[in-house]
């Protein structure tokens, strides 16, 4: 059986890689050369789940911190590029058989943090 981590390289990520190698044959995708699938997912993540998989975790995530007022648009759009990487790897890992997804939040995307205006 296969899984896929996405942010699999470090933190949290990494110990649920860790975690899953006990039943599953593992593979991570992130910006690290510690991951197997290389990507920088606020800039691309089309075509990346290629072959049948199990189980997707979502899990990788960046913070940006400024206030509003001054959080860029292009700070912006790498955030929301970064969520719609949770969906479109979703839809990617079903399309090759996952029935397991599994994504990843942070508490602060339910109570909003000062200074994190993309990530709450």
């Amino acid at each position: 059986m296969r899984a896929i981590v996405t942010g699999g390289s470090r933190g949290i990520g990494k110990a649920i890689a860790d975690f899953l190698r006990f039943a599953y044959e593992v593979k991570t995708i992130g910006r690290g050369e510690d991951n197997d699938i290389r990507a920088d997912l606020t800039v691309s993540h089309d075509g990346l789940i290629r072959e049948p998989v199990d189980v997707l975790v979502n899990c990788a995530g960046f913070q940006h911190i400024a206030p509003a007022a001054y959080y860029s648009m292009t700070e912006w759009y790498r955030q929301m590029e970064m969520m719609s990487a949770y969906f479109d790897l979703s839809r990617q890992a079903w399309m090759n058989g996952a029935r397991r997804i599994i994504n990843i939040a942070s508490a602060a995307g339910m109570r909003g943090t000062r200074g994190c205006v993309g990530y709450s």
